[in-house]
């Protein structure tokens, strides 16, 4: 065949052709990765983040899980749905809480554990969350002495770790 001016049908042409795609395509793949991790920024995978790296610290050092736990509240903002932002809140604000009554601040941690527990009975009445938050009010009333309320707290956590199938968190109130 001669040179109609046409290359379709020249064998290193279309090996040349391929081998562009194929860089161009690897690139295309591969920027986003070089410009860094996607949880540099605030939205949910900071987020999580930042109540995994609380939760972890709190019995270790109460101070940095209770700064990471506001944090944790901050970072929500790059949550879209609000019901979702909500219990993300919540959930960081029970850590908020555990980590106040961890530092001898019963007082503060009772005003953020209420408003956390008013919003999950709103929100996702009967939850984990919802049981975790009566346990850490029982906790906080034990700290502050009144442990009538404590014990109602306990109880109505228990009910709902037992519907919910959480052996451990029962445990764990059984032992409170």
């Amino acid at each position: 065949m001669g040179h109609s001016g046409f290359h379709f049908l020249d064998l290193d042409y279309m090996r040349d052709l391929a081998r562009v795609i194929i860089l161009v395509l690897l690139a295309a793949w591969a920027s986003p990765l070089l410009a860094g991790p996607v949880h540099a920024g605030p939205g949910p995978v900071r987020y999580n983040d930042l109540i995994s790296q609380s939760r972890s610290a709190m019995l270790a050092d109460p101070a940095e899980a209770l700064a990471l736990a506001r944090k944790a509240v901050a970072a929500t903002d790059g949550i879209a749905r609000e019901r979702d932002r909500q219990l993300a809140q919540t959930q960081a604000h029970w850590l908020e809480a555990e980590a106040l009554n961890r530092t001898g601040e019963p007082d503060q941690a009772a005003k953020v554990a209420q408003e956390a527990l008013r919003v999950v009975e709103q929100v996702d009445p009967g939850s984990k969350l919802d049981g975790d938050l009566l346990a850490t009010v029982g906790q906080i009333a034990r700290a502050r002495g009144d442990v009538v309320t404590a014990l109602e707290q306990y109880q109505r956590a228990f009910h709902i770790f037992e519907t919910k199938g959480e052996r451990r968190s029962q445990a764990k109130v059984l032992q409170s």
